[in-house]
């Protein structure tokens, strides 16, 4: 927290080791802050919120690994996630990280069949750029190829790059899913 707001120019370096001399003496790192007065609760919340999504970012931006979050990890319990749409973090760490490996990806799906998930009863917190665009859904009720499907989306994006993320964002988040010939 303290390196973010060095970073965030919100707290200069200066004050950093009598911050964590604060935190080895047994105060929360928030509580420190409070008592110099640098920042007020609501910051606080805020900063808390940038460092959760930059560290789910950055484990995001791996090329090989699994990544899984326990509900009993001390991290859980300090960093107020509820406030954070997963899926939007998803949607930025795919377009940040992942669109240069996505046509392999996709290529590898072969002759697959794509369409809408039935299971699917209702989309919540999806970022505004799939919600500026949810009509789409419409064109997957009946399976389509791989190619075809990726058509959808550059004819609507007009741009290779967004097509294949958005896509993959579906499909990633379960909302397309993915039925190999067999």
């Amino acid at each position: 927290l303290f390196e973010l707001m060095v970073k965030l120019g919100e707290l200069e370096r200066d004050d950093v080791p009598r911050l964590e001399k604060m935190v080895e003496e047994g105060k929360e790192p928030e509580q420190a802050l409070l008592e110099m007065g640098v920042v007020h609760h609501s910051r606080i919340y805020y900063l808390k919120q940038i460092l959760a999504r930059e560290i789910i970012i950055r484990a995001c931006s791996h090329r090989q690994g699994q990544f899984q979050f326990f509900e009993t990890q001390d991290f859980l319990d300090r960093v107020p996630l509820y406030d954070i749409n997963p899926l939007e973090v998803i949607y930025e760490v795919i377009n940040h990280f992942h669109l240069q490996q996505l046509p392999e990806t996709i290529q590898k799906f072969g002759k697959a069949q794509i369409q809408l998930n039935p299971e699917i009863s209702k989309l919540e917190r999806l970022p505004d750029v799939f919600y500026q665009r949810i009509y789409l859904l419409d064109c997957f009720q009946r399976p389509l190829s791989v190619e075809e499907a990726v058509s959808v989306f550059i004819n609507e994006f007009r741009d290779l790059n967004q097509a294949l993320g958005m896509f993959y964002f579906a499909y990633a988040s379960g909302i397309l899913e993915i039925k190999r010939p067999s």
